[in-house]
């Protein structure tokens, strides 16, 4: 019994001491513009242009409430984050558009080589004619063939 105690005397002392110890750090932020146009948040001034974010640490005497300051940089920081999930989310769709592009291309592709390698073995390939009759192609139609689709494979399938 006697050592519960202690251990939850000694569990509420260490929480404390992080608790204080959160309260200290929590009292100054920075805010800067990378090179390249990102923002950043800290606790230490980095850049040229620094702007120091008045972040209160508790709440004004009497009050539950948020200063409008602090309401104002809490919107700001909610607004910041929620464009950043926004751009990562088109960045997402972007992606898998472009992942559907090349899965669409790749498929023609085969379709194309495996048309081209076909054509080049020389079987005798049946075509349509205008009346829906069966057709043998000739060596010479063969040839066109497979210079459209040498030239097809060339232009699409980089």
């Amino acid at each position: 019994m006697r050592s519960l105690r202690l251990f939850s005397l000694f569990s509420l002392i260490l929480l404390a001491l992080t608790l204080m110890a959160g309260h200290a750090w929590a009292r100054q932020v920075y805010k800067w513009v990378d090179e390249t146009g990102k923002i950043h948040y800290g606790d230490a001034p980095n850049g040229a242009k620094v702007e120091t974010l008045n972040v209160r640490s508790e709440p004004p005497s009497g009050s539950s409430n948020l200063g409008s300051e602090s309401k104002d940089t809490l919107k700001t920081v909610s607004e910041e984050l929620l464009k950043k999930k926004e751009e990562r989310l088109k960045k997402k769709e972007t992606a898998a558009d472009d992942r559907k592009k090349q899965d669409a291309i790749d498929t023609e592709c085969k379709n194309l080589r495996d048309h081209l390698k076909n054509l080049q073995e020389g079987l005798r390939i049946i075509d349509r004619d205008e009346n829906g009759n069966q057709v043998f192609k000739s060596d010479a139609d063969r040839e066109q063939d497979i210079v459209k689709t040498q030239a097809n494979i060339k232009e699409r399938c980089k």
